[in-house]
């Protein structure tokens, strides 16, 4: 398989979601929730921890099977069109939603956090970018 921008796009993807994935193991620090976890119930504190293993996992898996299958992933068949159409989509809401449900003026005012914000803002146009460029390519645009 040669070469693509679509191909490297993906592979960039895979790299920016493994690395996503690995920053979710430290939200617990990040976002000091053992404080916040003492004031809930065992089960929430039960729920909330399963969902966010559950999207570390898929986080890692996700981006390292794009890594791995990029060129694959980069050709314009059924399957590929799906997963990248499915996961465009996702990182699209996920871009919108950091910008408008997280605001600047409603974080915070933690220098780190503010810059968390940004640079998830970078990172989320970067996989909506990756994962539409072989979706742009096979339609020709």
């Amino acid at each position: 398989m040669e070469s693509s921008y679509p191909t490297f796009g993906l592979q960039v993807a895979g790299i920016i979601s493994v690395v996503i994935g690995i920053g979710h193991t430290a939200f617990h620090r990040i976002f000091r929730w053992h404080r916040d976890f003492q004031r809930i119930s065992a089960l929430n504190v039960k729920v909330f921890t399963t969902i966010h293993i559950a999207t570390t996992l898929f986080l890692l898996a996700a981006g390292a099977l794009t890594f791995r299958y990029a060129a694959l992933l980069s050709q314009s068949t059924e399957v590929a069109s799906v997963v990248c159409l499915s996961l465009f989509v996702f990182w699209c809401w996920r871009l919108i939603w950091q910008v408008l449900y997280f605001k600047p003026s409603k974080i915070e005012h933690d220098r780190r956090l503010l810059l968390l914000h940004y640079v998830l803002v970078l990172l989320f146009a970067a996989l909506a970018v990756g994962y539409g460029a072989p979706l742009a390519a096979a339609s020709g645009v």
